[in-house]
This record gives C-alpha cells, structure tokens and sequence, in this order.
C-alpha cells in the first residue's frame, strides 16, 4: 500500500506518503500565512482555519473507510485482507489483577499499528475532494499566490488540518457544510473549542465574529503554531523562536550536572540537547543573537558543575566544533549545521520541481526563471530568504552531470568535476561566449574534440574534463551534489563545507583563530580511538591543549601579573597565625624564625610591602601592636629544623592538634638547637 499511496492520495496531503515530508507543509503554511499577515489593503479577503480534529483516530468508521478503500481502485481480495487487519481485535480489562471481559470494537484504528497512518490518510482524502469539488463549482476560493497558477484550498497532515478560502459568510457556510458531510460519513468530529480562525489585515472585527459564530464559534487567532513551528513570523526573530531557547534551558535544568562526567556531557550535547532546534533549523534561519544564545547555555552546561556559578571556560567553542580529527570534540556549529539543513530544503525544491511546494514557490518567486536564479525580494517571506541562504551553500557544491551538454553555456554553467570551482578558470578574448558544451563533443564517435579544447583552456580545466566519461545514448542532463557519491545532497558534507566557508569568512574578518594543527590528523584519531575510558580521554586531550585549570593556564586567563606561586604568601599566613595564636593564649613575647628573607625585611622595615601580601601584612601589624615585644629572625632553611619537622609530622595527622603547656619533647629539642644555631652566627 505505501508506495501506490502518492498515485492515489492528492498533493495537499503530506504525511506517511513516500517523497513527501512535514517540511512541505510548514513551508506552504508559512507562506499563505505571510500573505494574510502582510497585507493589510485591497479588495479581496481572506482567512485560514486551523481544524483540530476530536479523537481522530478512534472515531474512523470502518465501513466508510472500505468504502474509500474500494474507491481509490484497490483489489476487493486486498481490501478483505486490510478489514481483517483492522476488525479481527478485541480489548479486555485488568481489574484488581484479574483480566475481564472481551469487548470487539466496531470502528476506529489502533494507534501504534503501522497500518494505522496510512488507513487515515485515505480516510482524510475524502475531506480534500469534497474541498476540491466545492473548488470546481466556484463555491469556495482557495489562496493564489499568482493569477497564473492553481490555488491552494487546504492543506493535511495527518489530523492537522490548515484551510484557505474567502473570508466571507458564503464561505464559511460552504466550510460548515462540507465538515458535517464528511462528519457524517467518517463519523469525524471537530473539536471547536481547540480550532482557530486567522484573518487578514482588512477585514472588520464584526464581519469577523461573524464568520466565526457560522464556523461553530471558533476562536480568532493573530498567532499560533503549526506542526510544531510558529504560523506566522513577525519582525521579532529572536522572539519567535526564543521557544527554542527555552526547550534547550528546561531540558538541561532536569538534569542534574554536578553527577555527570566529561564523558556523559558529551553524549548529551551530541545526542539530546543538540537534536532539539534541529527540526526548526531545518524551515527557518535562526538568527545570530539566538544562536549565541543557544552556544551559550550548551558552553554553560559542558563546563559547569553548578547552575548558580558562574563557569570558567578554558576552551573556545569554535575549537570544541572541530571533528574530533583536529583536536576537537565534535559539536554541531549552530549556524553552519542551520545552513546545511536549509541547503537540504532547498535541495528539495531543485530536485522534485512536480511537488506542491516547489509549485507554489515557483509561483510567487520565480515564474520565469530557475530556483537557483531566483532572488530575494522586498516582499519576500522570511522562510524563502532563509531557503535563499541555504541555495547559496548548495551552488558550492552543485554541478551538471554531463549527458549531451546541448542546453548549457560553456563558460557560465558549473559543470566541471573539480572540488574548487565547477566554471572554467578564464575565457579567452576571441571565443565564443555562447559556446554549448555539446560543441565540444564529437557526437559520432562520442569524444572530445581535442585540438578544440586545447585552443580554448588551460592544462588543469582539459584535465578535468577529459575525465567526464561520456554517453552514448540519449540522456538529460542533471544536477548532481559534487560532495557525495551518490550526487544527492547530504547534510554531513553539507555541514562540513559549510563550517569551512563560515570559518574563512570570519578569519578573512580577524574574529577567530585558525584551529589547533600542533598535532597531526594521525595524531588525533590515535587519541579517539583509544581503548581506554572516555573521561581519560578527555583529560589527554585538555592536557594537550592546555585547557586544564592549572596554575599557568588560570593565571593567563584571569590576566595575573605574577603567574609563580611565591613562598612568601605562605609565610606571611603562617606568621599572621602563629601571631594569632599567641594573642589567643596570651603571651607577651614573641620570637619569630623564618627562612622567609624577604617577609623579615619587610617586618624589619626595610623593604616596602608587595601587593601580594598587603593584606595579610596590615593583619600581622595589627596584632603586633596588641604584644609587649615581637622580634623577627631569619633562618637558613637547611637549619629550620623545627619547622621542618613539624611539617612532616602534620602530615601524618587525620585531625587538627594542638598543645597548651606541655610540648613534644622533640618539638622543645628542635626549638633550641634552631635558636643554638640562631645565636652562633
């Protein structure tokens, strides 16, 4: 059934039919949508219902559903067999742990059978020709985005339904009569209280109620979503799609981080959090602030262990966006991964020119000329500019594949298999600018004209195109991706050339570095594909790019004038405690050694105070004034005996100790012979 359901189901339906997506439907809307939104004069008027269908699946009568089954020509054998799939059911219940009774359904599809969606789409066929049939008897009007083309009277995915016709009360009236039709047969219900109504700019707010109250009192709509995507885009990029922002901030705040590794981190931004403005991305280009927006809380959540502190990033983005190849990890760049899913939209258009979209865009855009000669205009939609920004990734990358070459210029066509640049590299003065590539091709023997070609181009242009093998049979000639084997576009190597060219126009503007080439590819892939764990990995790779937070690398981060740690910041604590210490227990005298030169010049005065222990010097001043009598000496350190055998012994300690009167005896030895020392030089 799925592969004859494009022969039998109109184009006004794009769910569960084969080369057909959701994305024809968010981009249709969005431009009927836009052409109400936009025009607020003129004479014609128009509106857009948005249905919301009651139970849908569960209310399908059978019987009509055979019936529709039967009229689309399907086999009666067959259509036994798809009543059989549907009808040979039956529900129990589970009562306080004992399964009871045996109820056997009598319409409706079992969500979750694979079967389903395709039996609803055939139901939902019988809604567009009774559209279509109102459309041939002049009684309803869809939307015409040119006088020339057909219009669009509705628009079905699924159970979400979209229709276009004049705002007026004949109308909504034909609307209301076509719905309790196919409510009667399909036993369909349609849930008024959930279905809108948006209406263009020149139309009274009394004729509008108007409408509604016919159409069952539906509720007027200015906004809204559609698919999952915002309706209508106004002005305010970053705030229609700031939703986006808000799904990515709610998704890592149920997370708890401070439980996560390095590792775990970067699954989650690879596999959840970086999947989530993929589908938007694909429709729309998402402005720069938003996408600084959206790096920022990924950079907040990868380097963060707490939410309410602020995080130190010792990584740029940019550097972490590199394959894991060149030192990277890996992540998507939102910008060059937006323009590779719009290129795959735009793909789509140039490659299925038959289908609905491409129909109606070709319409309002390009009537006369090509979708890769097409322009933006003032008047354009922001989903057709973003299709635009996409379009001019893919003439990177799209060439002819040669057949006869008899419809393209030689010189202003890209069709030769080079990975740089698909034109020929100049034109010479006396040649023919009109010249066809089919003019270089000798059609008896199917060659190439040799002695032409080297009148006509340089060496590495011949090269290339004696490499084009040529037909010898009747063919047309088509467009091709360069960039993959097959010749269709692919997100993948769109994503990469477009990270590249992104790159390279930042870095013709000074705003980035080049990416880290210390180390060789061979190097990194070595790295990736360690077997060992993946937290270890992280930390080689932070190790070999200096992004761990050390003493040298957070010196150089917070700008430190002094970036060795000095012991006199140590000494200087230690004296400020011991001096504390003897406050404490009230003693009068105090005799200080230290091995600290510098600290007992300055407590000698003779030497000004450093920055580094202003502070803790004003301390050691205040609670010498507070003592009779504090003498500062100084020690060699390879005779601070005492000192270091204190040290060695904290060591050992689990607890902190203390001592009032009664000292360790080797602490009291050590003290004299440090003072013996002392007193012999």
């Amino acid at each position: 059934m799925k592969p004859l359901l494009k022969h039998v189901i109109s184009p006004n339906q794009a769910a569960f039919v084969s080369e057909r997506q959701i994305i024809d439907n968010v981009v249709l809307a969005h431009e009927f949508m836009s052409l109400l939104g936009n025009k607020r004069k003129g004479k014609k008027k128009f509106m857009a219902i948005k249905l919301d269908m009651l139970k849908a699946y569960d209310r399908v009568e059978w019987g009509y559903m055979k019936q529709m089954i039967i009229h689309m020509g399907f086999h009666e054998r067959f259509v036994g067999w798809i009543m059989e799939c549907i009808s040979f059911t039956s529900f129990s219940f589970n009562l306080n742990g004992e399964i009871r009774g045996n109820v056997v359904p009598s319409r409706g599809l079992r969500q979750g059978d694979p079967l389903s969606p395709y039996l609803f789409v055939i139901c939902a066929e019988g809604l567009s020709v009774l559209l279509k049939q109102a459309e041939e008897r002049n009684v309803l009007a869809g939307l015409q985005l040119n006088r020339n083309w057909p219009s669009v009277s509705h628009l079905f995915f699924a159970d979400d339904s979209f229709f276009f016709c004049e705002a007026s009360m004949q109308s909504a009236s034909e609307v209301q009569r076509i719905l309790q039709d196919y409510a009667r047969c399909s036993d369909q219900l349609i849930n008024t209280d959930k279905s809108t109504v948006f209406f263009r700019k020149n139309i009274e707010c009394q004729e509008r109620e108007e409408i509604c109250a016919m159409l069952g009192n539906m509720k007027i709509c200015t906004n809204g979503m559609y698919l999952g995507l915002p309706a209508v885009v106004g002005r305010s990029k970053n705030e229609i799609l700031g939703f986006i922002k808000d799904r990515v901030g709610t998704k890592i705040k149920g997370w708890k981080e401070r439980f996560l590794s390095p590792a775990g981190k970067e699954v989650l931004l690879k596999s959840v959090l970086s999947a989530i403005p993929t589908y938007a991305l694909t429709c729309f280009r998402m402005p720069d602030r938003l996408c600084e927006q959206i790096t920022s809380l990924f950079n907040r959540f990868g380097w963060g262990k707490d939410e309410e502190v602020r995080k130190m990033h010792l990584e740029k983005w940019e550097r972490l966006c590199d394959a894991k190849s060149k030192g990277g990890l890996g992540f998507r760049d939102l910008k060059a991964f937006n323009m590779a899913l719009l290129a795959k939209t735009a793909w789509r258009v140039l490659k299925n020119p038959d289908s609905l979209m491409a129909k109606v865009l070709k319409s309002k855009y390009f009537p006369n000329s090509s979708f890769m000669n097409a322009e933006v205009k003032g008047s354009s939609s922001w989903i057709w500019r973003s299709l635009m920004w996409g379009r001019d990734l893919l003439r990177k990358g799209v060439r002819w594949n040669l057949t006869d070459g008899a419809y393209f210029n030689v010189w202003f066509e890209p069709w030769l298999p080079k990975d740089d640049k698909f034109y020929p590299v100049t034109i010479h003065g006396d040649s023919d600018r009109d010249l066809k590539v089919f003019d270089l091709i000798d059609s008896e023997s199917s060659t190439w004209k040799l002695a032409m070609l080297s009148g006509l181009f340089c060496e590495g242009d011949i090269k290339a195109i004696l490499s084009i093998p040529l037909s010898r049979s009747d063919g047309i000639d088509r467009l091709l991706w360069h960039f993959t084997q097959s010749g269709s576009y692919e997100v993948r190597p769109g994503y990469h050339l477009a990270k590249s060219l992104l790159e390279a126009h930042e870095r013709r503007n000074d705003r980035i570095e080049s990416s880290n080439q210390s180390f060789p590819k061979s190097f990194w892939l070595s790295v990736s594909k360690m077997k060992t764990n993946n937290n270890l990995k992280h930390f080689l790779r932070k190790r070999l790019l200096n992004a761990l937070p050390v003493k040298s690398v957070l010196a150089k981060r917070l700008r430190l004038q002094d970036t060795t740690c000095r012991p006199i910041i140590a000494e200087a604590i230690a004296v400020r405690e011991a001096l504390q210490i003897a406050v404490h227990k009230g003693w009068r005298k105090v005799h200080i050694l230290s091995d600290a030169m510098e600290l007992v010049m300055i407590s000698q005065g003779l030497k000004s105070t450093p920055w580094l222990v202003q502070n803790v010097y004003e301390d050691i001043m205040q609670l010498k004034d507070t003592l009779d009598v504090v003498r500062f000496s100084f020690i060699r350190k390879n005779k601070n005996r005492c000192s270091h055998r204190l040290a060695s012994f904290s060591k050992t300690l689990v607890d902190a100790v203390s001592w009032d009167d009664q000292f360790p005896i080797w602490l009291v030895h050590e003290t004299r012979d440090s003072f013996a020392l002392l007193s012999n030089e």
